[in-house]
């Protein structure tokens, strides 16, 4: 294959390529933690240019505007949530 292009198989179906990641997450919503900086804001940018709405999640609304704002000025789409996963009850 294409080089950097996974070569990880199904083990149900061995045979069959790997399926293309924005085939597979066009459309579909991909919930974030941690978006706003670090690995957590590269994973949301990286899943929105394959095609996902991106659930942006940071402990404020703010510092998750910065990365979902970026998202849908490269044309993806995004929103923002300020929410501290740490606690069981905001997540409710």
């Amino acid at each position: 294959g294409a080089r950097g292009e996974s070569r990880v198989r199904s083990p149900a179906f061995p045979n069959r390529p790997p399926p293309s990641m924005t085939r597979e997450l066009n459309g579909r919503v991909a919930v974030v933690t941690g978006a706003s900086r670090g690995i957590g804001r590269e994973i949301a940018l990286e899943l929105a240019r394959h095609g996902a709405r991106i659930a942006v999640v940071a402990s404020s609304a703010t510092s998750a505007e910065g990365t979902a704002g970026a998202i849908r000025d490269a044309g993806g789409e995004a929103r923002a949530y300020g929410v501290d996963v740490a606690d069981f009850k905001a997540v409710e």
